[in-house]
């Protein structure tokens, strides 16, 4: 049964206080804002609910916001539920300062001896969404806070020093101390602009190039890399690695992906990343040819792998693709935005 507009404003009220007391450092009961939401529901049960709030974190992601820890990013979302989003936050002024707050602080390193407990699996496929698909709606981004973000120089240096620690204490558990001691910080001693951050190795001593993208949300948060390490990283194939840093100023966890980061052909389009090829062909969309893309909402050409379809993982797309299939072009030194979510 679909959620009424009485559910739906319920329930993104409830999930904005939520996120507004977390972004402010307070603590909150999820258990104890479900039970009282409840009340306000057309007898929904917990699962219901539960998929409900990943369907607002799916669109707080569209808008450039952060999303509550916990509720993970769930496509095929109601077309009124995008549309209550967007009111709310428009008029929600203590949750833009918060958010902005948040993303331009400095941050440091956190101190670690041990880094065993923080390597964590990349994220997967999710499964197929539960509610009826809906016509796409175009999504109003007032502030991109995430891109915010991702310029915020100390989070992006705080973030390199940690993985350059990483990986001095990595191939020091290989013991390859001397290996160790090689290890450079290269978007410091060299300059940005290489396409990668730390120059290391593997044990038989080959060298792997780190990109390094921290956030201090959670683990599906989008990130943005530029063309220059777009093309790096498939320049250098195998040997290049990303490691993305979550959880940055409260418990920090990363995830590595090793190869390429994903043909520029798989870009779907400036924030669309919950978007679906919109072509009404029925064969497989090819490089280039979207026949209806995002150009009526302002966004650039919607362009596939070969052989994709649009509705699950193309074995063509390589290992980080396969992982995070979904890239999005951002106005921000053009880089491209990947989306860690199941595109619809």
């Amino acid at each position: 049964m679909d959620w009424s507009r009485e559910e739906v404003e319920a329930i993104v009220v409830d999930y904005l206080r939520m996120l507004s007391l977390e972004l402010s450092g307070q603590n909150y009961s999820k258990a104890a804002h479900r039970r009282a939401l409840q009340a306000k529901l057309n007898q929904r049960s917990d699962g219901s609910i539960e998929f409900k709030h990943g369907n607002v974190s799916a669109v707080m992601i569209e808008c450039g916001y952060p999303y509550v820890r916990g509720y993970l990013p769930r496509a095929n979302v109601q077309a009124l539920l995008r549309t209550v989003v967007q009111e709310q936050l428009a008029g929600m002024r203590e949750l833009d300062a918060l958010a902005l707050a948040v993303v331009q602080q400095p941050v440091v390193a956190p101190d670690l001896e041990d880094f065993s407990a923080i390597v964590t699996q990349a994220p997967q496929w999710r499964h197929a969404a539960r509610e009826p698909a809906r016509t796409y709606t175009p999504i109003a981004v007032k502030r991109d806070y995430l891109q915010r973000e991702a310029q915020n120089q100390f989070l992006g240096a705080a973030g390199e020093e940690f993985v350059l620690r990483y990986e001095h204490w990595r191939l020091r558990q290989l013991g390859q101390l001397t290996l160790a001691e090689r290890v450079e910080h290269v978007s410091r001693s060299r300059g940005d602009g290489l396409g990668y951050d730390i120059l290391s190795f593997e044990a038989d001593g080959r060298e792997r190039f780190i990109e390094v993208k921290t956030t201090n949300f959670g683990k599906e948060t989008p990130f943005f890399f530029s063309r220059g390490e777009l093309q790096f990283s498939r320049d250098a194939r195998d040997q290049f690695q990303l490691c993305r840093l979550f959880e940055f100023r409260n418990a920090p966890q990363l995830f590595s992906l090793t190869g390429p980061l994903g043909p520029v052909n798989a870009i779907l389009g400036v924030r669309t990343g919950l978007k679906r090829c919109q072509s009404r062909r029925r064969a497989p969309c090819r490089p280039g040819v979207c026949t209806r893309s995002a150009r009526a909402t302002g966004a650039a050409s919607s362009l596939f792998p070969a052989g994709c379809d649009p509705k699950g993982p193309s074995p063509a797309l390589p290992s980080l693709a396969r992982y995070l299939p979904c890239l999005r072009l951002a106005p921000w030194r053009w880089p491209f935005r990947i989306a860690t979510h199941r595109p619809k």
